[in-house]
């Protein structure tokens, strides 16, 4: 400290003037913090103060203090660090999605005072995606939650903007891996000529596509209806290379393919020719069993002729005319039943009107045999 005796400057300590204190030239690094008045003795307290921008003080200042002596105080300046914007970073990571190499199940990873590193995050994960999931890298918000940077997978470190106090998160993006889907589509086709799709009238074919959206099936056939000729047997299905898989009735109102199979598959309706029916002839009738000839009564033995009157001679004459013209009347009935005996075909009541010729025959045999007796 520089200090200023009276016996220097006595002289020049007036009552009713002013005396001036001396000034002082101070290397940079120090200050003028003020002015100790005090005595010279062994004490050497302080017994008053002067503020380091006086200049000048009175003999009133060192009145009553023997070899009074004012002391400089000079200390160092104290070194004041500019304040600091402070920042921080975490690093983030959704479990369900990847983890973080060598952080197995943690979500974060903290840094602190960046500015204590230039503001410079230094070290960066590696993450590994999880089944469904691809990692493509970072995506960097501030405390806003504003995006200021999007980074790849192959950044390793990040550099914030130096001086800028923020909290920074640094967040692992992913995207979405969608298996590959194995893609199948069915047509259903019918020859018209031979059939048509009920509800689809002049359509050849019904297309379903992307079969996978509906696990692999093809949930509706429609029903088919055969032309003249033709009918609906059911379904055959082919595959993209023209092979029969399936063969199916036509009760089958929906088809499930192998499941995760791409392929193009064809169901024809199927047919099969119908011969139309022919008119069946009618069935001939039978010829009818010829009636069997009734057998013709015995002649009755003539009984022993006893003589006869010339009477009896006219008589017996009598009766042989009657016999001739009996046996004439048997022989006409007789040819006219035969005429009447063969029935023509087709016709039913020729049976009976011979039977009724042959009774009549006979009822006339017994008549002339009763006439023959009489006589």
């Amino acid at each position: 400290m520089h200090r200023l005796t009276a016996e220097s400057f006595f002289d020049e300590v007036v009552v009713g003037k002013y005396s001036y204190l001396p000034k002082i030239i101070l290397p940079e690094d120090c200050e003028l913090t003020g002015w100790e008045v005090s005595s010279d003795d062994e004490v050497k307290q302080p017994v008053k103060t002067l503020a380091a921008e006086q200049t000048r003080y009175t003999y009133d200042t060192v009145k009553g203090l023997k070899n009074p002596v004012i002391t400089a105080v000079i200390k160092k300046k104290e070194t004041v660090k500019p304040e600091v914007a402070v920042a921080n970073a975490k690093v983030v990571v959704d479990l369900k999605k990847g983890s973080f190499d060598g952080y197995e199940g943690t979500t974060e990873v903290n840094t602190e005072h960046l500015e204590e590193s230039d503001y410079t995050l230094g070290y960066l994960p590696t993450v590994t995606a999880k089944d469904g999931y691809k990692w493509t890298g970072w995506v960097v918000t501030n405390k806003a939650g504003e995006t200021i940077m999007d980074l790849g997978t192959d950044a390793s470190s990040i550099a914030f903007n130096y001086g800028v106090a923020d909290d920074y998160t640094v967040t692992a993006k992913f995207e979405e891996v969608k298996p590959e889907v194995a893609v199948a589509n069915a047509k259903v086709v019918v020859d018209l000529k031979k059939g048509s799709f009920d509800g689809y009238e002049g359509t050849t074919e019904v297309n379903t596509e992307h079969l996978e959206e509906s696990d692999y099936t093809l949930g509706y056939l429609p029903t088919v209806t055969a032309k003249d000729g033709y009918k609906w047997t059911g379904w055959v299905v082919t595959n993209k290379a023209g092979e029969t898989i399936l063969d199916l009735g036509t009760d089958a109102s929906s088809i499930a393919f192998n499941y995760g199979v791409a392929d193009n598959y064809t169901v024809t309706a199927k047919f099969e020719t119908v011969k139309p029916e022919q008119p069946t002839k009618p069935e001939q009738p039978t010829t009818p069993e010829q009636p069997t000839k009734p057998e013709q009564p015995a002649t009755p033995e003539q009984p022993t002729k006893p003589e006869q009157s010339a009477t009896d001679n006219k008589t017996d004459k009598t009766n042989k005319t009657d016999k001739k013209t009996d046996k004439k009347t048997d022989k006409k009935s007789d040819k006219k039943s035969d005429k009447k005996k063969t029935p023509k075909t087709g016709d039913v009541s020729t049976p009976i009107v011979y039977m009724v010729t042959l009774i009549g025959a006979a009822v006339a045999a017994v008549l002339a045999l009763i006439k023959r007796r009489k006589f």
